[in-house]
């Protein structure tokens, strides 16, 4: 072969080689672009597409940001949609996002996550939240409300006190606060390194007055089930009926980058 023809075959693949190495930083670019826009916009729609288009260019990070601007895409329990934990039927208001993920989450998820903070610390009483949470679920007899307990005596009079009135006030519904009488102090479940050596029974006594209600069991936040299944199960054998449960929030659980990967090109090719 030709010296000439080598030469001429060796500068066509440097100049493809550049190209690419061109082409692909500029789609970098774009992505990094694409993705800062994202976290920036206003409008959950906007935060989507913009996250969508990073991740098809190429940018890892655009995963968290597309779960985060559409969760219900990545969740089969739904805000004000009635779903089943262990036979009990539930309802939650909205997501709650971990402080990790503040940075990535559009305002009105961060205004709603911080006054789940707010009612845990009994400033902000939620009453219309878990008033939407409570006609969701639909309870056709009447019922008392039992909260579920938390770590402290004080803590749970100061988390609950107010919704218990709210829920008095305007739906006539009993509160059920008096029933629980507390033994002992026991450490919060959210400053707990390993959370589920937590006895969480272990602190209160549930009341014989108890028996023969139907009760809602109330709580902020809903996460593994587990607390709301282990309190279930002592209020059954104190002789309540647990017809449903209310949570002002529920912890939203990223998925995996390769879930959000399909979900977006499957969209891409159906559309």
């Amino acid at each position: 072969m030709p010296i000439s023809v080598i030469l001429s075959l060796l500068t066509f693949v440097i100049l493809l080689v550049t190209l690419y190495i061109y082409g692909q930083y500029w789609k970098r670019k774009a992505s990094f672009a694409l993705l800062l826009y994202g976290k920036n916009a206003q409008y959950r729609e906007d935060r989507e597409w913009a996250a969508r288009q990073a991740l098809m260019a190429g940018n890892k990070d655009a995963a968290k940001l597309y779960a985060l601007a559409c969760p219900e895409k990545f969740d089969k329990e739904l805000p004000l949609q009635p779903f089943y934990r262990e036979k009990i039927k539930c309802v939650f208001a909205d997501y709650y996002y971990p402080q990790r993920l503040h940075n990535w989450i559009a305002e009105d998820q961060c205004l709603f996550t911080n006054t789940v903070y707010l009612f845990k610390e009994g400033i902000d009483e939620c009453g219309t939240q878990f008033a939407q949470a409570f006609k969701a679920l639909r309870p056709a007899c009447d019922i008392t409300i039992m909260f579920m307990p938390c770590s402290t005596q004080e803590r749970y009079y100061t988390r609950f006190s107010p919704l218990a009135k709210f829920f008095f006030k305007f739906r006539g519904v009993q509160s059920g606060l008096a029933y629980i009488t507390f033994t002992d102090e026991r450490e919060p479940k959210h400053t707990a390194r390993q959370r589920d050596k937590i006895k969480e029974n272990s602190n209160y006594i549930i009341s014989e007055d108890i028996k023969g209600h139907k009760v809602i069991i109330v709580d902020d936040l809903l996460t593994t089930g587990k607390s709301l299944t282990s309190y279930a199960k002592n209020l059954k054998k104190s002789g309540a009926e647990v017809i449903g449960a209310i949570f002002l929030a529920k912890t939203f659980l990223l998925p995996s980058d390769a879930k959000v990967k399909w979900v977006i090109w499957k969209h891409y090719f159906l559309s």
